[in-house]
């Protein structure tokens, strides 16, 4: 999805894919259902200025999901 977005003009310096796996899931992961909540993808303005906003790590605390900066 970084890709796609950077390929439609946005830096890729201002993206930071981080990915959460079953660290913080939405649902259990027991059912179809529950899986499907868990499999999602959310923007979230994580720096206003290049501070981060709430104190919070800019990454989320989740793994790093590779660089959009880095070419095909």
């Amino acid at each position: 999805m970084a890709r796609g977005l950077v390929e439609k003009g946005v830096d890729c310096k201002r993206l930071v894919p981080v990915g959460f796996a079953n660290t913080k899931p939405v649902a259990e992961n027991a059912t179809p259902e529950g899986k499907a909540k868990n499999c999602r993808m959310a923007f979230v303005n994580a720096a206003l200025r290049d501070r981060p906003i709430g104190g919070l790590p800019v990454d989320g605390d989740g793994k790093l999901a590779g660089d959009p900066c880095a070419k095909k």
